[in-house]
């Protein structure tokens, strides 16, 4: 199934805090920004772009901390959450695209499929900072479709990424859209149903995930029925903007880096969503929240107002 998506790159740099229980030091206000030429920030995203595009997102998955990242990058993605630090976001930006998990587990089932094209399309960029429209190709679930991803990245002066601000504009449409082409390719009689059916087979994914991965001291449910219950019948699916919230929708994104670190992401998919998919922020909290050391801006157009510069 291919899967077409447009997005929106910008890139540009900094640092921040996260609101799930990650800390790093803060990049300073203070620190010396980069001044890159129009043709080297095109040379960084379009490299990056292509990173992404399986089997290279496999290849930069497996080095756990990608060359493309600052040691002390932080992302947000507004329906996922923040990710800081190299390893961690290595993980989520080219893991989450991944099938791998599949050759092991034949159930294996997630939203997000292997990056085939990226195409970038329009193009902007000014000292370390760039924007640009992006077309990627993937297979996804269930069929065809195009979701548009807002990017904002910022580089240091090593042409790294120090900080990402990601956004999903149109996701909840493009989610509907998926539920109306799951029921009409399962012949199901509402998209109501084509949910309930999504919802089995991530959870039937996640659990399977769960049984091989997370054993010992990583273990987080008592049997694949606890799971299944716990999946099914307690947690609910989720609307996509709520991907970072106690959800299944969630636990979906995360079952990707489980075998990557199950340590770290075990919890994750488990009953309490670590410290990842829980619910925390309201609506006006995640707008409003000041969480960039460095404002997403060229030099010297930052806002008077620090709190909003760092919005």
């Amino acid at each position: 199934m291919i899967v077409k998506t447009l997005v929106y790159l910008s890139a540009a740099v900094g640092l921040s805090m996260g609101h799930h229980g990650l800390s790093l030091p803060l990049a300073s206000l203070a620190t010396e920004r980069a001044n890159f030429t129009f043709d080297q920030l095109f040379n960084f995203t379009q490299t990056f772009v292509t990173a992404l595009k399986y089997p290279n997102n496999i290849k930069q998955a497996n080095e756990i901390n990608s060359t493309f990242f600052a040691e002390n990058v932080f992302g947000r993605v507004d329906i996922t959450g923040e990710f800081q630090g190299v390893e961690l976001n290595t993980e989520y930006i080219f893991a989450l695209f991944n099938n791998a998990t599949k050759k092991d587990i034949p159930s294996y089932n997630t939203l997000f499929g292997p990056i085939l094209e990226a195409d970038i399309v329009h193009f902007s960029a000014s000292g370390d900072i760039a924007s640009a429209t992006t077309i990627l190709t993937y297979d996804g679930f269930p069929s065809v479709y195009s979701a548009p991803l807002v990017w904002t990245l910022l580089f240091n002066q090593q042409g790294q990424i120090l900080e990402y601000d990601v956004m999903f504009p149109l996701v909840e449409w493009s989610l509907d859209d998926a539920f109306n082409r799951t029921a009409q390719a399962l012949n199901l009689t509402s998209t109501d149903a084509a949910q309930v059916e999504v919802q089995q087979l991530i959870a039937t994914s996640i659990c399977a995930v769960h049984d091989k991965f997370c054993t010992g001291a990583n273990q987080q449910y008592a049997t694949n029925a606890e799971c299944m219950n716990t999946l099914v019948n307690e947690k609910p699916l989720g609307r996509a903007y709520q991907w970072s919230h106690d959800t299944v929708g969630c636990r979906c994104i995360h079952q990707a880096m489980v075998p990557l670190r199950p340590e770290v992401h075990c919890p994750h998919i488990g009953p309490t969503g670590g410290n990842f998919c829980v619910n925390g922020k309201t609506y006006e909290e995640t707008i409003l929240e000041p969480v960039f050391s460095i404002p997403l801006v060229p030099v010297g157009y930052e806002n008077k107002n620090a709190t909003i510069a760092a919005q």
